[in-house]
């Protein structure tokens, strides 16, 4: 099994089938960061994973977790950044959404 399909493994473990509407608030994260970390598109950070592991009451299987995530977030055939305008062009779409309600 490849560490992709591992780490997808391990994510549908954690999020137990939930909507990302359900865990994106658990974290503090958009349902569409889910939906990338779903679609293989994204990893979670450390701290939000730990925290999703605990939430799903899985603490005991931790170090195999952290293992898990490390290993997919350190693949070297990770997505190009996008150039700089892309990033601002979107944080200044965020920044009108959260001011526009």
């Amino acid at each position: 099994m490849s560490a992709a399909e591992v780490w997808q493994k391990a994510l549908a473990d954690v999020l137990k089938g939930r909507p990302p509407s359900i865990i994106a608030p658990i974290v503090g994260v958009t349902p569409a960061a889910v939906g990338a970390w779903l679609r293989g598109e994204s990893v979670p950070c450390g701290w939000r994973w730990r925290a999703l592991v605990i939430e799903a009451k899985m603490e005991d299987r931790w170090p195999e977790l952290s293992a898990v995530r490390d290993a997919v977030e350190r693949k070297p055939t990770g997505r190009p950044r996008l150039p700089k305008a892309v990033r601002l062009e979107r944080l200044n779409k965020q920044i009108q959404e959260v001011q526009n309600g």
